[in-house]
């Protein structure tokens, strides 16, 4: 299943939000795209999701325009996950919130328990230890979770996330991260769009949006590559990456994709060598 926008245009009064944006993403991929504030991200998420039509362009399913009348169903396999995992929340306990969309597809109530209980699952919760619990009690990652799992309860083959990481801990990063390369691993195609490329960097393919338009797509290699334009759209590399790209320019032989130990024995091993010559 591939979903792709081509040529997307998207206007808020006089401003163009969204310019001749084209993006692909299908199968089990991770398609994370970059893009600092005012970048047209969160309209992005919108539109890849079905929840906002564009101006002009096409978002297809399949080769199928999902706002085209042949393709009515298209947008229910797209599933919007958002910022404030608050706003999604529909029922007052956890089971109530999951079912909620189940039941609304006319699922009868065993149908519905079963496809809570597996989205639930998928996400890391039993339903029988959270079923009366109030979504508003748990973490702010939890409620991410929680708001996950309504959206996969609707049988979501493709995830849209807006902001995913934001305001987490480092704890709660992880274990976001974790449930991206899960969902992959149940053929879930995931698109993430964020502000950091650190949280992000083991994606598929990144791609880096600035001012409505795609300026740079490819891996984290690829961005490395071209670190002029990603500083142009006002999005920074990871630390780690950032020093040994300015030690690898100074003709230090230090891996530019390493953890913060690895890069460290690296440097501590460089500095041997040249104070041992």
């Amino acid at each position: 299943m591939q979903l792709t926008a081509r040529n997307i245009t998207v206007q808020t009064g006089s401003v163009r939000v969204l310019e001749g944006l084209s993006l692909r993403a299908g199968g089990d991929e991770w398609l994370a795209v970059v893009g600092a504030n005012g970048s047209g991200r969160s309209t992005l998420a919108a539109v890849l999701s079905g929840l906002r039509k564009p101006k002009s362009g096409h978002v297809c399913l399949d080769n199928v325009d999902i706002w085209s009348g042949s393709s009515r169903n298209a947008r229910q396999t797209i599933g919007l996950v958002m910022q404030r995992a608050e706003d999604q929340f529909l029922g007052a306990t956890v089971f109530d919130d999951v079912a909620f969309g189940p039941r609304q597809l006319g699922l009868d109530s065993a149908e519905v328990e079963a496809a809570s209980a597996a989205a639930l699952s998928m996400v890391g919760y039993h339903l029988e230890e959270v079923r009366d619990r109030s979504p508003l009690e748990f973490s702010g990652g939890q409620r991410r979770r929680l708001a996950v799992a309504g959206v996969l309860a609707l049988n979501r083959r493709i995830l849209v996330f807006d902001e995913p990481f934001a305001g987490l801990d480092a704890d709660a990063r992880v274990q976001m991260k974790d449930l991206v390369v899960e969902l992959l691993g149940q053929s879930v195609t995931v698109v993430t769009l964020t502000s950091s490329v650190d949280p992000v960097i083991d994606a598929t393919r990144l791609a880096v949006l600035h001012h409505g338009r795609i300026i740079l797509e490819g891996t984290l290699d690829d961005l490395v590559a071209d670190t002029d334009r990603v500083r142009q759209a006002g999005i920074l590399l990871p630390e780690n990456i950032q020093l040994a790209c300015s030690l690898r320019q100074r003709g230090w032989n230090v891996p530019v994709r390493a953890s913060s130990g690895e890069l460290e024995r690296a440097i501590a091993h460089q500095w041997r060598v040249s104070h041992s010559a």
